[in-house]
């Protein structure tokens, strides 16, 4: 069953959890539609991995506007869609900031690390590199829905599908008009547009939208904390941000105590959680990795050291003092190991997520409960539906016997982090190094589906995957080129499910192809949409896929070259993760006779090739 979510309105606190909910109570596809003007990133690219991590699959229609970090979770979809009167928009993240010129500098830094990730959502969509969508960020572009799906950040523009209220497009529009710096004259006359029916509504709702904006932006960090007073402004309409304001800075007045970066004396042991989230990120921070959304407390942490924040967990955990064997004290409770846990974890989290990769673009993601064997019959084995005359009764319809098989391998490694290695205040320890890691379990990945692909593995009905009998293999091996990609489009399009299920008109979606092709491709892609190339050949259909590129590809061919369909319409490869891991688990240890920290990294996953419907293999020339 297919569960609807509407993603309406800025985007702000709270927005990231009420999509998590909304995901783990769906019980199959999720159908999300957006209207929002965007707002906060770190809750925008919360949501944009909640729904790329839906194993049941996620279709997105944008059906107003998707404009700053809503254009990044609409990247979100498999596929994305647009109503035709649907308007996008994507721009350098921006903040605001207080403090010397050491404290600009670093605000301007996070930005930056901020843009990247964007771009990194961005370029993997469209197959774009990442200039060239830095450069369409830095100009805040502003896309209709066809130029939307020229550049490929949608699939498809809807054009019988109805635009939503009056009202709600006017608040968004005056949204845009007052918060961008270059809004189209279209937008800004919509925002200023006024009928006899309704001559104030939407001036009334931008306001109300505005002012819980400015409300929701001032609690920032503060919010959950202090829901209550947060929820009863909200829902004050006469609740002004000046009034709000000075009732936050009374509420977090009570019972505050200094701070002094490294010389704080926390005596509190319920203040220790809160202090290891704030030195987490300050450490990841220090190190120069990103963090989207960090602790409100970082910035008084950021030159504290080591040894000062093992002091630190031990004085909140005993009531004060400093540990009488430095690290080894503080190792006698699970405080500072957490915390270098923690941070270690995040680290490798952060390098995962931020290695480059194509192959989680055409494969399916699915999570399994153990590591049996996987059986897994394709859905284009599902038989035919017979005419059921008048009165007759039903028959039964059952899949074959033929089914695709793989299980789950485990992968990892451990490191260790010296104690004088902690004394030193070694960084690169607990925050580079686990970042190389998860860069590595993503390059595992990408080595094993990459691996299968080219090795052409023998399916459950004892022909390879790609192969003439499969209707999937060209021929004779032909260059890349607008005739080859019709001819392999129209292979697949006659593809025919077993048992006279008939065609199943598979559309491809995605062009695969080694490092050696990468700029070919892009030119071939191009050249059928760019109005300054001498007599281009228009063809959406080419100019619709998306480019998946790997270096791995060329180890076997220079020269070959793959079309997929979208895994959500036809089974092509298949990765499995370990139920309750995300990507990769870590786990800790303290070894007592070396006074030496070690941190585990493992990676619970299996590939599968499950039907070769939805593939196509082309030798090249």
């Amino acid at each position: 069953m297919t569960t609807q979510l509407r993603i309406d309105g800025p985007i702000d606190s709270g927005t990231a959890q009420r999509v998590r909910d909304a995901l783990a109570a769906a019980n199959g596809p999720v159908e999300v539609f957006v209207n929002s003007p965007g707002g906060e990133v770190g809750e925008g690219l919360a949501i944009y991995n909640a729904l790329r991590g839906h194993a049941a699959g996620v279709s997105i229609t944008i059906d107003g506007f998707a404009l700053s970090v809503s254009s990044a979770i609409a990247c979100a979809g498999r596929p994305t869609r647009a109503t035709a009167t649907a308007t996008l928009m994507l721009h350098n993240v921006w903040s605001s900031a207080t403090g010397d010129s050491n404290a600009m500098r670093k605000s301007a830094e996070a930005l930056d690390t901020v843009n990247e990730s964007l771009i990194t959502i961005y370029s993997t969509r469209t197959g774009k590199p990442r200039e060239a969508i830095r450069e369409l960020m830095a100009a805040e572009t502003w896309l209709t829905a066809q130029q939307a799906a020229d550049l490929g950040l949608i699939d498809e523009v809807i054009t019988d599908q109805a635009a939503p209220d009056e009202a709600t497009a006017r608040a968004h529009a005056l949204y845009a008009a007052t918060h961008f710096k270059n809004t189209p004259t279209r937008i800004q006359n919509m925002s200023t547009t006024t009928t006899t029916t309704a001559p104030t509504s939407a001036a009334v709702l931008a306001a109300e939208s505005a002012r819980r904006s400015e409300i929701r932006t001032m609690f920032g960090a503060h919010a959950e904390a202090h829901r209550d007073l947060l929820d009863a402004a909200l829902d004050d309409s006469n609740a002004t941000a000046d009034a709000t304001s000075r009732k936050l800075l009374a509420r977090l007045a009570e019972g505050s105590g200094p701070i002094a970066g490294a010389g704080m004396r926390w005596s509190e042991p319920d203040r220790l959680p809160d202090f290891q989230n704030a030195a987490t990120d300050a450490l990841l921070q220090r190190a120069g990795l990103p963090v989207t959304r960090p602790h409100a407390g970082a910035r008084d942490l950021a030159r504290m050291s080591l040894t000062a924040m093992a002091t630190a967990c031990h004085s909140m955990r005993h009531g004060g003092g400093t540990p009488r064997y430095g690290f080894s004290a503080s190792h006698t409770s699970s405080d500072f190991p957490y915390l270098l846990a923690a941070t270690a974890g995040k680290a490798l989290q952060l390098g995962y997520e931020n290695e480059q990769s194509s192959h989680l673009l055409w494969t399916r993601q699915v999570e399994v409960a153990d590591f049996k064997p996987q059986y897994r019959i394709a859905r284009s084995a599902a038989p035919a539906l017979l005419e059921v005359a008048e009165g007759a009764e039903y028959t039964q319809g059952t899949f074959g016997e033929r089914r695709e098989t793989y299980a789950l391998t485990t992968c990892g490694r451990y490191f260790e982090i010296s104690r004088q290695a902690l004394v030193n205040d070694d960084l690169d320890s607990f925050t580079r190094l686990p970042a190389a890691f998860g860069q590595a379990a993503k390059r595992k990945e990408a080595d094993e589906v990459y691996s299968l692909l080219a090795s052409n593995p023998t399916m459950a009905d004892g022909i390879a995957l790609f192969h003439s009998s499969h209707a999937n293999l060209a021929g004779s091996g032909g260059s890349l080129a607008l005739a080859t990609l019709g001819a392999a489009r129209a292979a697949m399009r006659r593809q025919t499910g077993p048992g006279g299920l008939g065609y199943l008109n598979v559309a491809p979606a995605y062009l695969v192809v080694p490092a050696s092709l990468e700029t070919h491709a892009e030119e071939l892609i191009a050249s059928t949409s760019r109005a300054d190339v001498p007599n281009p050949e228009k063809n959406d259909f080419v100019r619709s896929l998306k480019l998946a590129v790997d270096p791995r590809l060329d180890d076997s061919s220079l020269t070959a070259w793959y079309l997929a369909c979208n895994p959500a319409q036809c089974d092509t490869l298949e990765i499995a993760r370990l139920a309750g891991s995300e990507n990769v688990v870590i786990e800790e240890d303290h070894r007592f006779e070396t006074g030496a920290f070690r941190i585990k990294a493992t990676l619970d996953f299996g590939v599968g090739a499950l039907d070769h419907r939805g593939l196509y293999k082309n030798l090249g020339a």
